[in-house]
């Protein structure tokens, strides 16, 4: 009663104090409007203005003496020259800026002295009807047809010989495409191998039909497509003999797998085949168009970019630059640039700068006004801004991403340089990527107490939302931000490995709510609706509407915990509904989860603290199966979803998008559930994995994301603690009659390949690419090094954070399509046995990731031969800290962790075969083998010595 009673009295206060401060602001909103400020002075500018006129008038007195000035540098000194002694103006400022382009050939500086203040701001803004450009481009003029009738050509003196290169063409507003190949339409080209970069160059091979040569003294550059980032180099070298294509990189720069074989090269006149390209010859300063469809050249604008920046607004550390509003404007034409040594892509593409730089900057405000055509991103926050806003805006045919809010470096940036109190609302984003595809629509880093509503975001190249940065558990400069009431459809169209609204790093206070996800797409993998990515933790994400989406409805990945997921929708996922990887603690209450295909989810009772009053149902063929072929009656008998129920949410539409429910739903009548506004949808788009131009992206392989695969499982061969069944004949398996050690929770000797069947515990999914071979012990696996691989489901046995032994036979061969340590056996994110280089000869690394200190990892001398078996074990101790590996039944290296730190749990299974999504392995395995203890040096040597075949070797 005293709780209740404390709880009545506090709520009593804080609604008090509330009026207190709502009344009190009205009060002061009564007040300003019974006495109003100083008028604001007016400056005009026009194109039809001079900059030696006093800007004073809107257009040209008679004898044109005087009137608007011409350019927005000269408005903003005479606003400067408004200033008294004190720095500050003592009335508003506002320039007002005509309809027309006004072109720059340099940014706009703002500083401090450019600001105004609470009482006094300083707006620049467009008078009604009005939508004035500002511009960092130039007109081309006097093109002529080519002989051919298609192409149309400008000599441009002023780009010869590498003085203007500009990188971005636009045609009547519409952006051509620079001369690629393959064309746009074709999406890309795969290589035959991975990229190795070293020593200033990088190479890769191609296939023969692909990549056509250039025209002398030109320069092409590729883009490589790592599913979530993407990176951009000058092509150097050709050769067809080999079919390998060289490019510059910087001399640091040493990789191997640098990408998942994904590229398309531009800039050369041989590409020039399609309408919309263009080509400039930076030699001659020829630049050559194919004008798009529908185009009349003799009076088309074909703008080309001049500056990178349009706009800075630079403060300083206790010194920002303050109250200034753009309103109605147009940012446009601003360029992006390649280093001679390349572009090596980082996530959300977070280095690469904006048209609209602000450093150090405090109630800024943009409205109504119109980003376009831009080759990075278009704006950014970055360091110390505070309570600016973007309201009503449109992003639309951008390089990069729209906007981009605080630092992406340091993780608690010093008190001056923190980013928070911004608002971004009601904006209109779309089309982005143009350039940089891995970018995203809305990027906040390290930056705090923000605001992200009301905004329409679509059609974009990656993710829709991305908040927080780095990583990691440690608490960061990224808390308390609200992603509300966002409507995110036809999400992630060029990358993979993303969502509508994705999260890094822990947390505390951010909230995703209320928001509408539809549609969203992705490559190879994750394509979700909301993406809780490494560490994301003390999360709440409700009331959110998340349908059709090419992978899971909700991922949390990797070491995330502490979420809450509460009276969602998840609908229509082509997977799983829920991916929980690694995380655990999470509270999933009062959602509702329909499927048509895949399955429901992965979760494990690692992954939660609280599951109940959920709603589940399977609208396809078949019954709702929980993880592992649990019923819910199963499930209910680990602790969890005790009052849920499998029942037709009965919602008015699927077909036509509207999940609105019906009176009579059990989620309503049953659950409690507290119904929300769900827009109609409409139709789904067509499915992408049908497009034959994509079909090798989708081909996943696992039946729970293609229901026409017909999967064949390795059976798992002992249920642990029993005497495992009869074996291949040829297995040369002495004791198959013995008892095994109970510590063996799980063993796969690859003799027997079943059709798959419910029910498999931990018998392995095998992919296309796997095939049986003769082995050291009966039958072995081989795996082709491109889609081979073995998927294990999820199991409670091995949920092991204590003390683990994973072993194997490995017989390698040099790696045709090397994407860096390649995996033996992984339990993504948590613990994994590798292989590391491309070629022999070959170590090992064995790892795992420990509670608080993160990733450890011991690695072998590179000993391990190519063509013969070798056994290969990795050892963890938790209360000792030592993580040894082991060749051939001897200890090859040891190192010490932190002693007491336990591997993470996880909910994932292991994957055999591969590690990460895209590092698969080109060779042979055979007796893989996992203990939930720590095998000693004898032992794993008596398990060595017991199968070894004659040929196993070992380098000195």
């Amino acid at each position: 009663m005293a709780s209740g009673a404390r709880l009545t009295v506090r709520t009593r206060t804080l609604a008090t104090a509330f009026c207190v401060v709502l009344y009190g602001i009205i009060g002061q909103l009564t007040l300003d409007a019974q006495q109003p400020g100083p008028d604001p002075t007016p400056f005009y500018v026009s194109t039809d203005g001079n900059d030696a006129w006093s800007g004073s008038l809107a257009r040209p007195n008679a004898d044109r003496t005087d009137g608007p000035v011409a350019t927005l540098t000269r408005a903003r000194d005479l606003v400067r020259s408004l200033k008294g002694p004190d720095g500050a103006l003592k009335a508003p400022a506002r320039v007002e800026i005509a309809d027309g382009e006004y072109f720059l050939n340099a940014p706009l500086e703002l500083s401090p002295q450019d600001s105004g203040t609470a009482t006094a701001p300083v707006t620049y803004t467009a008078p009604p009807n009005a939508k004035p450009v500002i511009s960092g481009g130039r007109v081309i003029t006097g093109w002529k047809k080519l002989d051919d009738g298609k192409r149309w050509c400008a000599e441009i003196p002023e780009a010869a010989s590498g003085k203007w290169p500009f990188r971005q063409l636009f045609a009547n507003g519409t952006r051509c495409t620079r001369a690629r190949n393959p064309n746009a339409e074709d999406y890309w080209f795969f290589s035959e191998s991975g990229a190795t970069i070293k020593d200033g160059e990088g190479s890769f091979k191609f296939r023969a039909t692909d990549v056509q040569s250039w025209g002398a003294g030109e320069s092409p550059e590729i883009l490589l497509h790592r599913i979530w980032d993407v990176s951009w180099f000058r092509a150097t070298r050709l050769d067809t003999a080999t079919q390998t294509l060289c490019f510059a990189t910087a001399k640091n720069l040493q990789k191997t797998s640098h990408w998942e074989g994904m590229y398309w090269l531009e800039n050369s006149l041989a590409y020039l085949d399609a309408p919309g390209e263009w080509f400039l010859d930076s030699a001659t300063g020829i630049v050559t168009l194919w004008p798009p469809d529908g185009l009349d050249m003799s009076n088309a604008t074909v703008i080309a970019p001049v500056i990178e920046r349009l706009v800075r607004i630079q403060g300083a550390p206790g010194q920002p630059v303050q109250h200034l509003a753009f309103v109605g404007l147009t940012f446009k034409h601003a360029d992006w640039s390649l280093p001679a040594d390349g572009y090596d892509g980082h996530q959300a593409d977070v280095t690469i700068g904006a048209g609209v730089m602000v450093d150090y900057a405090e109630s800024i405000t943009f409205q109504n006004c119109l980003f376009a055509d831009q080759g990075n991103h278009a704006l950014q926050f970055e360091k110390g801004c505070r309570k600016n806003v973007v309201d009503t805006c449109e992003f639309r045919n951008v390089g990069g991403g729209a906007i981009l809010l605080g630092t992406f470096g340091n993780q608690n940036p010093p008190d001056a340089e923190q980013t928070f109190d911004n608002q971004i609302v009601n904006c209109e984003i779309h089309h982005n990527g143009e350039v940089y595809p891995s970018a995203v629509g809305i990027g906040v880093g390290y930056a705090h107490h923000n605001l992200i509503a009301r905004n329409h975001v679509h059609h974009t190249s990656y993710t829709g939302i991305s908040v927080g940065f780095g990583w990691t558990y440690a608490l960061t400069a990224a808390h308390d931000n609200i992603i509300e009431g966002n409507h995110l459809h036809d999400i992630q169209l060029v990358m993979g490995d993303g969502a509508a609204i994705y999260t890094l790093s822990r947390q505390p206070g951010t909230i995703i709510r209320g928001n509408v996800i539809h549609d969203v797409q992705g490559y190879l993998t994750y394509g979700s609706g909301i993406y809780l990515d490494n560490n994301s933790s003390e999360i709440l994400v409700e009331n959110n509407l998340v349908a059709r989406t090419i992978c899971a409805s909700v991922v949390n990945n990797a070491i995330g915990r502490d979420n809450i997921l509460r009276n969602n929708i998840f609908a229509l996922a082509a997977t799983d509904s829920f991916h929980l990887n690694g995380c655990k603690d999470n509270t999933i209450v009062g959602n509702i989860i329909y499927i048509r295909e895949g399955c429901c989810g992965n979760w494990t009772p690692d992954n939660v603290k609280e599951m109940d009053r959920n709603l589940y149902w399977f609208a396809g063929d078949g019954e709702f199966v929980f993880p592992d072929g649990m019923t819910l009656n199963d499930w209910r008998g680990l602790g969890f979803d005790k009052n849920s129920i499998v029942a037709d949410p009965l919602f008015k539409d699927v077909a036509n998008g509207d999940f609105s429910l019906r009176p009579e739903s059990p989620a309503l009548t049953q659950l409690g559930f507290k119904p929300f506004d769900t827009p109609v949808l409409g139709p789904p788009p067509s499915d992408r994995r049908q497009d034959p131009r994509l079909v090798t992206l989708f081909k996943l392989g696992k039946g729970l994301r293609d229901r026409d695969v017909t999967v064949q499982v390795v059976r798992h061969a002992n249920p642990f603690g029993s005497k495992p069944p009869e074996l291949d004949a040829r297995a040369k398996i002495a004791d198959s009659a013995a008892a095994v050690d109970p510590s063996l929770r799980a063993w796969w000797p690859f003799d027997e390949v079943i059709p798959a069947r419910p029910g498999g515990q931990m018998q392995g999914a095998m992919q296309p690419g796997c095939q049986q071979v003769p082995g050291v012990a009966g039958t072995a696996l081989s795996f082709d090094g491109k889609t081979a691989k073995v998927d294990v489901p999820p199991h409670p046995a091995l949920a092991i954070t204590d003390a683990i032994t994973v072993m194997a036979w490995v017989k390698l061969e040099p790696q045709q399509t090397y994407k860096g340590a390649l995996g033996i056996i992984e339990r993504p994110q948590v613990c994994r046995l590798m292989v590391v280089e491309g070629e022999a000869p070959f170590s090992i690394r064995f790892g795992a990731a420990l509670e608080k200190s993160g990733l450890f990892e011991v690695q072998s001398e590179r000993t391990v031969a190519a063509g013969v078996w070798t056994h290969v074990a990795g050892t963890f101790d938790s209360q000792t800290g030592v993580t040894s590996v082991y060749v051939n039944g001897r200890l090859a290296q040891t190192k010490t962790a932190t002693p007491g730190a336990k591997i993470v749990k996880s909910s994932a299974g292991f994957q055999i075969g591969l590690r990460d999504s895209r590092a698969y392995l080109y060779g042979s395995l055979d007796e893989v083998r996992i203990y939930a203890r720590v095998l000693t040096e004898p032992e794993i040597a008596a398990e060595y010595k017991r199968l070894a075949p004659a040929e196993t070797a070992v380098r000195p």
